[in-house]
């Protein structure tokens, strides 16, 4: 299974090291999966299912396995290990509690779900709070789901209702930008928390501002912001770019919000209300085809379709888009160079890291 990578190659994924820029596809030799990406890193897998890391190296007795998720945007900072527990790459410390889920972003700030509170999110200021002696003073801000409510007015009394919510649903997936997360739960419900200056975290009521200081929430507690857009849409899968977001759906429609400075929005319009992305080029033939797979770079979008189809848009400084130059793509476009390296086979798996774009094929 050939992985191949586009985009910035400063720190020597692939040979030769002096070659700043992969405009187009390049095979990343002796990898046969694809793992976890950074600006600086790449994460895969021999043949033989080694793990092995491409670019820059993490610190030499840091164990490669078990690692359920590698945290950290520039580069790996931490991993989340199989037991739950956090460990930090630098001195090798690990957390005392323990996540079923957790991310980063690009400023630091780490999310996690506790492994036995599904229903609630634990936003640490920086990797290193985590570690912290825990004190009344400086506890971890406490992201809660919104109580169920019926015409703006809640079902029950506030913690009862809280109570209920957090029995019922669980967080199950977690993605960061820049300085924003999503949040999808048991419910196929979509929510948000963060930085929303260009709508990369959705629309938010004003009265979500206020939430931290309602006397009904426990301190340092404030309610998830919900995206009500995608009620009923049944969203499976979250991205997030530095300042843009997609959500995919299980009919395989993508949506996308925030940002379009570089046209990583394709031709929606950007901004806080998502808006659904439209395949039907000058192919009119695309328009029905399921996107399988999103994935965001820093200011990039690529689908992947259920043919093994792959579009791109957005910026393209460094190559990223895999389109042989450096020009970017307000619309969705073809990558075909890819497409043409995986023939027989197709594309399986899409990755990107802020500069970056990774495809793992099929043999």
């Amino acid at each position: 299974m050939p992985v191949y990578c586009c985009g910035s190659n400063a720190f020597g994924l692939v040979d030769p090291p002096d070659q700043l820029q992969l405009l187009e596809p390049a095979l990343v030799p002796d990898c046969a999966s694809l793992e976890a990406a950074s600006w600086s890193q790449l994460l895969a897998r021999n043949t033989d299912g080694t793990r092995r890391t491409c670019g820059l190296p993490l610190p030499n007795d840091f164990p490669l396995e078990p690692v359920a998720r590698w945290l950290g945007q520039d580069d790996f900072v931490a991993a989340l290990l199989e037991d739950g527990r956090i460990k930090r790459l630098s001195d090798g410390a690990v957390s005392t509690a323990r996540f079923s889920l957790a991310e980063m972003n690009g400023r630091g700030e780490l999310l996690g779900v506790p492994a036995d509170d599904p229903g609630v999110a634990h936003l640490f200021p920086s990797l290193d709070a985590l570690f912290l002696q825990p004190s009344a003073d400086s506890p971890p801000l406490r992201l809660v789901l919104p109580s169920p409510t019926f015409n703006g007015t809640s079902t029950a009394s506030p913690s009862a209702s809280a109570s209920i919510r957090q029995r019922k649903e669980s967080i199950t997936a977690l993605s960061s930008g820049s300085a924003h997360f999503l949040l999808l739960t048991s419910s196929s419900q979509v929510h948000s928390y963060g930085d929303s200056r260009y709508g990369q975290a959705g629309p938010f009521p004003s009265s979500l501002y206020h939430a931290s200081t309602s006397s009904s929430l426990p301190p340092a507690t404030i309610p998830l912001n919900h995206l009500s857009f995608f009620d009923g849409l049944y969203p499976v899968q979250l991205a997030c770019g530095s300042f843009h977001s997609a959500v995919r759906t299980r009919e395989g429609s993508v949506y996308l919000f925030g940002s379009d400075k570089d046209g990583q929005c394709g031709e929606t319009s950007g901004g806080a209300d998502p808006e659904m992305v439209d395949l039907d080029t000058d192919e009119g033939d695309e328009a029905d085809e399921e996107v399988v797979q999103v994935a965001c770079g820093g200011a990039h979008t690529v689908l992947l379709t259920e043919s093994g189809k792959v579009w791109v848009a957005g910026a393209n400084h460094h190559g990223e888009l895999g389109l042989g130059d450096t020009a970017p793509r307000p619309r969705f476009t073809r990558c075909s160079a890819i497409e043409r390296l995986a023939a027989p086979g197709r594309v399986r798996i899409i990755l990107c890291s802020r500069s970056g774009t990774f495809f793992e094929t099929a043999p």
